[in-house]
């Protein structure tokens, strides 16, 4: 395990660790591992969180281009309008499922999806 030194602490954050230790019943240096623990740990469900955001948000923008296109060719997806928000895992790996039912029959012109998508990139 690496060592870490934190050289020139204001020493009121020493004091602040030393009685937190203390209260807690750890010596500093755990005290020090637990709060960065705990931390880490916080940082990584925020991190989650979002990334759950944002394929949601994906998710509901994704259906909503389906909509206006399957619109233009009379199609019809109301089904998947319906629960285009607060989708659990399961709803999405459903919705999932009937976009790519959808998706076989969408093109751009003479371009499918993918080569509409490459180009894009």
């Amino acid at each position: 395990m690496n060592p870490i030194i934190l050289d020139d602490l204001d020493p009121n954050i020493i004091e602040w660790l030393k009685s937190r230790a203390q209260k807690h019943g750890h010596s500093l240096q755990a005290e020090v591992k637990s709060i960065l623990q705990h931390l880490t740990v916080r940082k990584t469900e925020e991190v989650k969180l979002f990334a759950e955001d944002i394929i949601q948000c994906k998710a509901d923008l994704m259906l909503q281009q389906i909509q206006i296109h399957s619109q233009s060719i009379d199609k019809n997806t109301p089904e998947l309008m319906e629960t285009s928000t607060g989708n659990s895992q399961q709803e999405l790996l459903e919705i999932k499922a009937k976009l790519k039912e959808l998706q076989s029959g969408i093109s751009l012109g003479n371009l499918s999806i993918r080569e509409a998508r490459e180009l894009g990139r």
